[in-house]
This record gives C-alpha cells, sequence and structure tokens, in this order.
C-alpha cells in the first residue's frame, strides 16, 4: 500500500513519522527533500530507528557535503545520477572547490546553448532566440540537447540526454546504471530484508 507523509519545511526531527513509518515494514522509501541538514537529520534517524529499507534520496543527496555529513548512514543508498566526463569534475573542482558537478554542469550547458541559439539568431529578438533553440542541436558537458518540437524538453534517449542511477558506495555517488556508464554494479545493503 503507498503511503506518504508531508512535513514542515526545515523539519530536521523525523522520529515520530519514522516510528510510523518503520511501522509498515517497507521494502523502499522514497525521500524528497532539498535540504542538505533535512536529508543528513532524516538518514541517521532512519539508521537509529533501526529502518530496514532501500532508501531513495532527494537532492539533499546530490550536494558534496552529504556523504562526508551523513558518513556511513548514506551508504547504498540510490539517487538518480547524471552521467558526465570525469574531466568535467576536475576541471570544475579546480575552480570551484565546492561546486555540485551536476547542478553545475546545467548551468554551465544552458549558458552556452542560449549562447549558441542568439549567435545563430542574429539577434536579441525574443522571437528568433526561441526560433533559433527549437534548431538547437548541441554537445555539451551533459550530453547531447535536441529540443523537442511538441513538449520544448531535451529530447533523452542514447542519442541525447541519458540520465542515470548512482547507489553510494564509499562516500560516492557512483553510477550503476545504464550498464554502459556503470562504475559499481547495484548492492543491496547488508541485512536488508
Amino acid at each position: 500500500r503507498d503511503r506518504y507523509e508531508v512535513l514542515p519545511f526545515g523539519a530536521t526531527d523525523y522520529y515520530s513519522v519514522l516510528t510510523r513509518v518503520k511501522a509498515l515494514k517497507p521494502k523502499l522509501i522514497k525521500i524528497e527533500i532539498t535540504s542538505l541538514s533535512a536529508g543528513v537529520a532524516i538518514t541517521k534517524q532512519i539508521a537509529e530507528l533501526g529502518v530496514n529499507a532501500l532508501i531513495i534520496g532527494g537532492y539533499y543527496q546530490k550536494t558534496v557535503e552529504f556523504p562526508q555529513l551523513a558518513g556511513e548512514f548514506a551508504e547504498y543508498q540510490i539517487n538518480r545520477r547524471e552521467p558526465y566526463p570525469k574531466e568535467w569534475e576536475e576541471k570544475l573542482k579546480q575552480r570551484f572547490p565546492y561546486a555540485d558537478p551536476i547542478a553545475s554542469m546545467y548551468s554551465y550547458d544552458a549558458l552556452y546553448i542560449l549562447k549558441d541559439a542568439i549567435e545563430r539568431a542574429g539577434s536579441l529578438d525574443k522571437n528568433a532566440v526561441l526560433e533559433a533553440l527549437s534548431k538547437t542541436d548541441y554537445k555539451g558537458v551533459f550530453m547531447r540537447t535536441v529540443f523537442s518540437p511538441t513538449t520544448h524538453f531535451p529530447l533523452v534517449g542514447k542519442e541525447y540526454k541519458v540520465y542515470g542511477v548512482g547507489q553510494f558506495r564509499n562516500g560516492t555517488l557512483m553510477l550503476i546504471w545504464p550498464e554502459e556508464y556503470a562504475e559499481a554494479t547495484f548492492e543491496l545493503p547488508p541485512n536488508l530484508w
């Protein structure tokens, strides 16, 4: 049976809700939190209460600090993890040591996509730029961007953008899927189920 709980923004005490969740004996828990402090708090409280489930986390897991602050409690947790070249992360860290490589690659590519569209439009006219954007075919840090003519979102698939899955191992969110980008294989946490 599906269940969800909504808590106030900024909450860091999850013991009461996690006690109710534990009683349901879930096999999988999806946590959608953006705040780093809240994400670390719920991660540690899940472990403290002995909730035995596979955890799929939210944005809080994508921060550089999460695995450092959550420590061993982050191990085996799952999150979306976009493939990107290792050179990108190394280059970014040299200039901005605390930058998030995933969030940064979106902004980086977006600026160059817009620059390219303005140059192709030959103008800053809104309609000309929008028309140029609709014809974008840009290879960036996060793969190839081509916009769908119907949804205007980037196309997804082998030829375009691929969204992967990562699992925390030794403090790093490592790609486990798709196979051609995998840095590790999926493992269930020890003693799960």
